[in-house]
């Protein structure tokens, strides 16, 4: 195998993919062959037949709606006050190229701005490179772009401040940096979103890069708030133009599968947050 044909397979492999795959065993299965040791070799099957993925966590289908479409607004208001904007179709083999970056960075934009741009208009003129998907050096360029400019063009209605990156070395100070994060005021135009208590905070959003529990294509997400149920963790997730209720300890452990499969390209327990 030459030089060239090695690069283009492991861009292939790369994939970010734009909507959610059908049930497959992917590499996750390696992962959960340690669960044998803990039980029965039965309850290993049905831990495989009853494998995590998105939609089990999945609010109610008209949880986040467009109910302005006529009116132009091209974003899903969610029930708590959320936006999730809904992804366009990816293109190229089996979805090569998926815009769930440049979904997070729009909702991004519309939670601390109030502003709405269109998904498609990032992933043309701000948000793109050579790999499927965008990379986190990308994803973090874009939003503290299209920040800026708005605070140099359109009266400062974003806050002040910049995204970064952050990449926690343990399961528990990832959960701990995504939660103070999300929890901190950054300024009058952020989301304030009505929590499972019907309580109303201001809430900072922070976006995670995924590995998909169902495959080894990987997706960002917008995470709107983190909340603790019966002293329960759970992340509460905008994406693919829906909301997602997971606990914290599964969000880390998809996060963790981006290190263990793409490093040293890609590291665990990936985010983008805000500093003031």
């Amino acid at each position: 195998m030459n030089f060239y044909k090695l690069i283009l397979l492991m861009l292939m492999s790369f994939n970010v993919t734009a909507i959610e795959p059908f049930f497959d065993f992917g590499d996750d299965t390696v992962c959960d062959m340690c669960e044998i040791a803990k039980g029965s070799l039965g309850d290993f099957f049905d831990k495989v037949k009853n494998k995590d993925r998105f939609s089990n966590y999945k609010q109610d289908d008209d949880f986040c709606e467009n109910k302005n479409k006529e009116k132009g607004q091209n974003y899903n208001l969610c029930k708590d006050g959320s936006i999730s904007f809904p992804q366009p179709d990816s293109w190229g083999f089996k979805g090569y190229e998926g815009y769930c970056g440049q979904t997070s960075i729009a909702n991004l934009y519309k939670m601390y701005c109030g502003q709405s741009i269109d998904v498609n208009f990032i992933k043309k003129m701000t948000a793109k490179d050579i790999t499927p998907g965008i990379r986190p050096g990308t994803f973090l360029n874009s939003v503290n772009s299209l920040f800026l400019a708005n605070r140099l063009f359109y009266n400062s209605e974003c806050p002040s401040g910049i995204f970064e990156m952050q990449k926690p070395k343990t399961e528990k100070e990832f959960i701990s940096s995504v939660t103070s994060a999300v929890h901190q005021y950054v300024g009058p135009n952020q989301l304030e979103r009505k929590n499972h208590n019907g309580q109303i905070r201001k809430r900072a959003p922070v976006s995670l890069l995924l590995r998909l529990p169902s495959g080894k294509g990987l997706h960002w997400v917008t995470v709107v708030d983190v909340e603790f149920k019966s002293n329960k963790c759970e992340m509460v997730i905008n994406h693919w133009g829906r909301q997602d209720v997971i606990p914290c300890k599964t969000v880390a452990k998809w996060s963790r599968g981006v290190g263990s499969h793409y490093k040293p390209l890609l590291n665990k327990y990936t985010m983008i947050s805000f500093r003031k």
